[in-house]
This record gives structure tokens, C-alpha cells and sequence, in this order.
């Protein structure tokens, strides 16, 4: 009986796994139809440069998603403390967790995100809201739309910025088909808004609108997983030379893999802004939405290695 359990439960996992994988990648084709049909080749070049612009914020992550839930997996372990390098020492089996370290590395995260999201936030507003008049001007696009359209963009790349603690939380728990399910709260959320805003005539700036009205909904959807993980420690304040610490022994992993992500980065996006930039954002556009499918069937391909 409790291996046909435990066998559900995992066909059940992989299935809302797949799911997941599915929406994530397959929930920006869907806005594809009804972009071309509703929007200008010019608002769909200026459209996509706000996409890479996402991809571009989530770079600046640096690599510290998978090291939080390195560090969080190894919390609820029984791990006495982290490593910079290496396993650390060998937790026996059977070890209760260290909610207290657990707690330390979560309110980490949280620190972390929030200070990043503040000073992406600062970056595109100083920076970001000349270049995407500058586009705007360039293709011919009413400048003062796009202008409020970056100013929404901006507020919900901070938001997802400061909400990238939560996926590492629950994957470091072992709350992965949770995880999965926040994805496709995320996702499937923006999608549909997505869709539903252009059928109703809306622009470039309803659907940053339904950027920001998705994170709200993710959020109030993680809520809810992440009950009970930290035990007892959930509504201590953490030691604020503790959280100092946690930073500082993930920095080091964090840094390598981040190296990484900003090399994969230069290599699949870079090259948008340079058309968009040099040829325009029309030439643009047409290549944002070539690689996007592109790279949806290679998604497609990985699929069941990922989940």
C-alpha cells in the first residue's frame, strides 16, 4: 500500500512538473497570435525589447536562487552550519532540522532580493527610461505610452526581483510539486490576462499592467506553500549577523554560477538590443519572436530530462 503511494505521488509530481515546464515556456506563444494580430510590427519590436529586459534583471540574480536552496535544503537537514566550499560535515541520518539556520538563510534571502530589486529598480529608471524613448522615437512609436509602460515594467521587475526567495524556499523544503504549482500560478496567470487584454483593445501598457497584477497573484498563492517550513523560528526576527554570514558563505558558489548565466545571457539576448539599436526595432521585433520560437522547440525537446 505505501509503495502504491508513494508511486501516485510521484506519477502526480511528474505530471504537475510537466505541466509546469509546459506553461512556462509555452504561455509567451500563446500571447503570439493576438500580438501580431493587434499590436504594430513597431510596439511588438519595443514589446520584446521589455522581454529581454525581464531576462536581463533575473541575470542579476547572479546565481544565488540555487545556492539558497542548497544552503535551505541543507538547514533542514540538521546541518549545524554552511560551507563555502565543499559538502561540510556529514549529517547523520535521521538529524532533526535546524530550523534556526533555516530561518537565517530565508531571511538572507529576503534581504538579499530585497536590496537587489531596489537597486535594479534605480538602474532601468536612471538608464532604461532614456534608451526606451530613444526606441520609441526611432520606430515611430507615441513616446509618452512607451514611457509609462517602461515606468510599469520597472515597478514589476522589482516585484519579481523581490519575490525570487520563494522558489528556493520551496524547493529547499522539498515542497518541488508546490514550486511547480507557484510556476504555473505565475505563468498561466499572465497569459490568459495577457490574452485577454489584447482582445479588449489593450496596448503595450495593459499588458505590463498584467505583469504586475500576475506577481500580486503568485504571491498570494506561495502564501499559502510556504506554512510550516521554518517551524517554531517562522516569526523570530533573525540575528542580523547571522543573515551577514549566511551571504557570505553562499557568495562564493553563487558567484561562479552567476559568471555563467550572464555568459548564456550575452549569447541568446545580447544580440536584440543591438538590432533593435542599430537597424530597428521593427528588424527587431521579427527576431525576438524567430528566436523565441526557436527556442521554444529546443524547451519542448528538453522536457522530460528537466521535470
Amino acid at each position: 500500500m505505501h509503495w502504491l503511494i508513494g508511486q501516485a505521488s510521484r506519477h502526480r509530481a511528474l505530471a504537475v512538473g510537466l505541466t509546469a515546464q509546459i506553461v512556462q515556456y509555452g504561455s509567451a506563444l500563446l500571447l503570439v497570435p493576438f500580438m501580431v494580430t493587434r499590436l504594430s510590427a513597431p510596439t511588438i519590436g519595443i514589446w520584446y525589447i521589455f522581454v529581454a529586459v525581464q531576462s536581463l534583471a533575473m541575470v542579476c540574480d547572479f546565481g544565488f536562487q540555487p545556492s539558497f536552496t542548497r544552503a535551505i535544503a541543507l538547514a533542514l537537514s540538521g546541518a549545524r552550519k554552511l560551507e563555502r566550499s565543499g559538502l561540510g560535515e556529514v549529517v547523520p541520518e535521521g538529524q532533526a532540522p535546524n530550523y534556526r539556520l533555516a530561518a537565517e538563510t530565508v531571511a538572507a534571502a529576503h534581504r538579499f532580493y530585497r536590496l537587489l530589486a531596489i537597486g535594479v529598480l534605480v538602474l532601468l529608471l536612471a538608464f532604461g527610461l532614456p534608451y526606451a524613448t530613444t526606441l520609441a522615437r526611432a520606430g515611430g512609436v507615441p513616446t509618452g505610452s512607451v514611457q509609462i509602460a517602461w515606468l510599469i515594467l520597472c515597478l514589476s521587475i522589482a516585484l519579481t526581483l523581490a519575490f525570487l526567495w520563494i522558489s528556493p524556499v520551496l524547493m529547499g523544503s522539498g515542497r518541488v510539486e508546490q514550486n511547480y504549482l507557484f510556476i504555473i500560478a505565475n505563468r498561466a496567470t499572465f497569459s490568459i490576462l495577457g490574452i485577454l487584454v489584447l482582445v479588449a483593445g489593450g496596448g503595450l501598457i495593459a499588458l505590463c499592467v498584467t505583469l504586475i497584477v500576475t506577481q500580486i497573484f503568485a504571491r498570494l498563492v506561495a502564501h499559502r506553500f510556504l506554512r510550516g517550513i521554518l517551524g517554531d523560528h517562522a516569526d523570530r526576527p533573525a540575528d542580523p549577523r547571522a543573515v551577514r554570514e549566511v551571504l557570505s558563505m553562499i557568495w562564493p558558489n553563487a558567484g561562479r554560477m552567476g559568471a555563467v548565466a550572464i555568459g548564456g545571457f550575452l549569447m541568446t539576448r545580447f544580440s536584440l538590443f543591438a538590432i533593435s539599436s542599430f537597424v530597428g526595432v521593427v528588424a527587431g521585433g521579427a527576431y525576438a519572436l524567430s528566436v523565441q520560437l526557436l527556442m521554444a522547440l529546443c524547451a519542448a525537446a528538453q522536457l522530460p530530462m528537466q521535470v
